[in-house]
């Protein structure tokens, strides 16, 4: 799946190291006992020069957001970042993501010499509440303008997780369920980070409705290579592939397939910016 976004945590795999660090603190372990669980789970991936630089970075802010730093892992973390590590699929990507993606990177290295000295009492303030979400819970998004917009969970996938509809409301008042229900959709059916997007308060539940009329959409897998250009397609079903080549236009309108992450998906919908526009 990759990265959908420049920020840390808008990559796949970086979500995996979050999730690994944080199950293992709700587990009772401490930050050291967590992040040496997470460094042997994903070992062989740390040999993999795309793969070991977002996992220390992830494992980085990870131990950032519990207050507890430790040493070694904010020296690799820089030492990444001050090496270019990992940056070759960011230059591949042009140089717009390559410079957005070194601006987060900066940041991140401020924040971590800033917070480089250990606080253990921090963890309890900053530990987030592992939350459960259920298919059918209907959600109140926070948009960057200041309105609000909502959506609905309605499948999980077992290996890209919740996907989400989301409505054609977007508003400066509140909604109920009952104009929910009633309501169409906004764009195509979306896989998100729901769980980073609850933990963050980024998204709060509002309530539930059933979930009667799904239907698994198609996505397709291939990037706009320029304005309605469509080369190398190919199309998912939720099991497998099929490669179309150039995108036939019936297939163009298509969700890519993606993971979106909270942030974005809300400049999406607060901007109406298509698809292809925030997605290269």
């Amino acid at each position: 799946m990759g990265a959908w976004g420049a920020g840390i945590f808008e990559d796949d795999l970086a979500l995996d190291v979050r999730a690994s660090f944080e199950d293992a603190l709700e587990a009772g372990r401490s930050v050291g006992e967590a992040t040496e669980q997470v460094l042997e789970s994903f070992r062989e991936s740390l040999q993999d020069p795309d793969e070991g630089p977002v996992i220390y970075l992830a494992l980085a802010a990870s131990q950032l957001e519990q207050g507890e730093l430790e040493p070694a892992v904010r020296d690799r973390a820089v030492e990444i970042i001050d090496r270019g590590e990992g940056l070759e699929r960011w230059e591949e990507a042009g140089q717009e993501a390559l410079s957005e993606r070194r601006r987060e990177l900066q940041r991140l290295r401020a924040r971590l010499l800033e917070g480089s000295g250990s606080n253990p009492g921090a963890r309890a303030r900053t530990r987030r509440r592992k939350v459960r979400a259920q298919v059918g819970d209907c959600y109140l998004i926070h948009l960057p303008s200041g309105r609000k917009a909502y959506a609905q969970y309605v499948h999980r996938h077992p290996e890209y997780g919740p996907m989400v509809r989301v409505f054609d409301i977007v508003t400066d008042r509140e909604v109920g369920l009952e104009e929910l229900a009633s309501a169409g959709e906004l764009f195509p059916l979306v896989f998100v980070a729901l769980e980073r997007a609850l933990r963050d308060g980024a998204w709060e539940r509002i309530g539930s409705l059933p979930v009667t009329d799904f239907v698994f959409p198609k996505f397709r897998r291939a990037l706009v290579n320029g304005p309605g250009v469509y080369h190398n397609g190919r199309i998912w079903d939720g099991e497998r592939d099929t490669y179309v080549g150039d995108l036939p236009p019936e297939y163009q309108g298509l969700e890519i397939m993606l993971i979106w992450g909270c942030e974005l998906l809300a400049k999406r919908i607060d901007t109406g910016r298509s698809v292809n526009d925030l997605v290269r």
